[in-house]
């Protein structure tokens, strides 16, 4: 209920203000005293703006969507930087810093498109991106992984690691 309330005993922790910690139990209490279960309702709350309704999980995707977006500005701008500081025109380093991020609306399009048919294998997808970065990390950016002879031992520690803390994830 209201009093047990996971998200709530996180705002307190977070210093939201006790008025407003009052009010979500309030809110949360008659939710509950008209049926409403979390678990089993799910965040369909909408919100209205002019005709237009969005649901907790619109306004999520749309957070998701902005997020993405503010992160090609430094992806851009590691692309454009250093070819302006080779010479290349300002117009030139801006539009092929542009560029850099067109492929993920492609990408994104693509995927809409083969949702379906992603679906079965997209756990292993997943898996695979996963494990590309942790090996880019481990190679190219934790300083020191075989900097001096350039030996893989830090990557192959790393994945090891991995390994095992999945063995044991599993294990338990």
């Amino acid at each position: 209920g209201a009093e047990a309330s996971y998200g709530i005993e996180v705002a307190k922790l977070a210093g939201v203000p006790d008025r407003v910690i009052s009010r979500a139990k309030v809110i949360l209490a008659e939710l509950e005293s008209q049926g409403f279960r979390p678990e089993r309702d799910g965040p369909e709350v909408p919100a209205q703006t002019g005709q237009a309704q969005f649901s907790l999980e619109d306004m999520g995707a749309l957070a998701l969507a902005v997020g993405i977006a503010i992160q090609n500005f430094p992806e851009g701008a590691i692309i454009s930087m250093p070819l302006r500081n080779v010479g290349v025109s300002r117009a030139k380093a801006f539009w092929y810093g542009v560029l850099s991020g067109a492929v993920e609306p492609v990408g994104a399009a693509v995927t809409i498109l083969l949702a379906n048919q992603v679906v079965p294998v997209l756990p292993y997808l997943l898996s695979f991106a996963a494990g590309a970065m942790i090996y880019v990390v481990a190679d190219e950016l934790i300083p020191g992984a075989g900097a001096e002879n350039r030996s893989k031992a830090g990557t192959i520690g790393v994945a090891l690691g991995f390994v095992l803390m999945m063995i044991l994830d599993v294990a338990v």
